[in-house]
């Protein structure tokens, strides 16, 4: 069917794109580890997951907050999260304490500002005499 009066003015109508603005979402907000003190010293990895919920890109910034009683090593502490792209902010924290608790906090600052960020990610590890660990029995036939 030719020469609908709606198609054309539909063709011709001005187009605004959508647009969503750049959002950081990290999973999970906060680390809770555990390490017996047999296991050490010990490098514990760590991962937190981070995730761009807009449709544009932005830049980020993750620095170990000082002072602490356990600073992470942050391998990737700088990078471009694309538009709908997820990637993970890759720590490890090594221990080799007294039975306690120790913490840190990593911050993300983002570019542009107000990207739902800064974010602090505070980190908590448990040395503790034993840790322990139940398993699921196995059911086979």
């Amino acid at each position: 069917v030719k020469n609908r009066p709606a198609e054309n003015a539909l063709r011709t109508m001005p187009k605004n794109p959508a647009t969503i603005p750049p959002n950081l979402i990290v999973s999970p907000q906060a680390l809770l580890l555990f390490v017996d003190t047999p296991e050490q010293p010990v490098d514990l990895p760590a991962a937190v997951q981070m995730a761009n919920g807009g449709w544009t890109n932005f830049t980020y910034e993750a620095t170990a907050v000082t002072p602490a009683t356990i600073i992470p090593y942050l391998a990737n502490p700088t990078g471009v999260i694309s538009a709908t792209q997820q990637m993970n902010l890759e720590l490890s924290i090594f221990i080799n304490q007294p039975l306690g608790v120790y913490t840190g906090l990593v911050q993300v600052d983002v570019q542009p500002v107000g990207v739902n960020g800064p974010q602090s990610i505070p980190i908590k590890v448990w040395v503790v005499d034993t840790v322990y660990r139940s398993y699921l029995p196995l059911a086979a036939r």
